[in-house]
């Protein structure tokens, strides 16, 4: 208990630009983060999509059209 008491309290000397993640801009990190998290759901929708409809191929060649 002691020694979380001790991280604390050095976690809160620590400047307030370094507390809340560094120097670095957070919005601009958001934004980057959010699109790359966008595009990777959208390839992973299109991989779906297209497994789906592989399944319905697969269906059709199973059953002798």
């Amino acid at each position: 208990m002691v020694r979380i008491a001790t991280i604390v309290a050095k976690w809160q000397r620590l400047p307030r630009a370094l507390r809340l993640g560094g120097p670095l801009d957070s919005r601009a990190m958001d934004r980057r983060l959010a699109r790359r998290n966008l595009r990777t759901a959208l390839i992973v929708a299109v991989i779906g999509l297209l497994m789906f409809a592989l399944t319905f191929v697969a269906a059709l060649l199973y059953d002798g059209v």
